[in-house]
């Protein structure tokens, strides 16, 4: 409370900063479902915010300072996107005709949602159970030393298959 504005949202006024002039010049702004990477508990977080800039004038009809309302969108935006990911594999899946046709589409969807899923790798399981051929990957680099299931380096998704 208190402290300015440029200063409170140095982050995102790259992103604002001209909404908020143009409430200072003495128009209204309106920055709808804003994308943007904010650090507000020490990593980087992917925000979406809604912004209304409106003027507010003193007695001497001069812009005094600037009213700034904003609704937070990120929960809202973030399921949105993760719902259509999860449409997208449904209405993909649903047209493959063998798991490994099974496993490429779900790597080509994951590789296009990477800020949901940072990478994927998919396996298939002989039928003893012990060892795993990748059969699919997104994310990662072709011929990166992958992490194998349960490994302690494993961030991402893996998905196992009997063969």
């Amino acid at each position: 409370m208190g402290q300015d504005y440029r200063e409170c949202w140095a982050s995102a006024f790259p992103v604002i900063g001209a909404g908020y002039a143009s409430a200072w010049a003495g128009n209204t702004a309106y920055l709808e479902n804003m994308r943007m990477f904010l650090d507000r508990y020490g990593f980087l977080e992917e925000t979406w915010f809604t912004f209304s800039f409106s003027p507010i004038t003193d007695e001497s009809g001069q812009v005094g300072g600037v009213f700034h309302p904003l609704t937070e969108l990120t929960s809202q935006s973030l399921s949105q996107r993760r719902t259509k990911t999860l449409r997208d594999l449904a209405a993909a899946a649903g047209k493959c005709k063998t798991a490994q046709e099974a496993f490429e589409a779900s790597a080509h969807l994951f590789s296009e949602s990477n800020l949901d899923v940072p990478f994927a790798l998919f396996y298939v399981v002989d039928e003893a159970g012990r060892t795993a051929q990748l059969v699919a990957q997104a994310g990662l680099p072709a011929g990166t030393d992958e992490p194998h299931p349960g490994g302690s380096e494993c961030s991402g998704l893996a998905a196992v298959a009997d063969q």
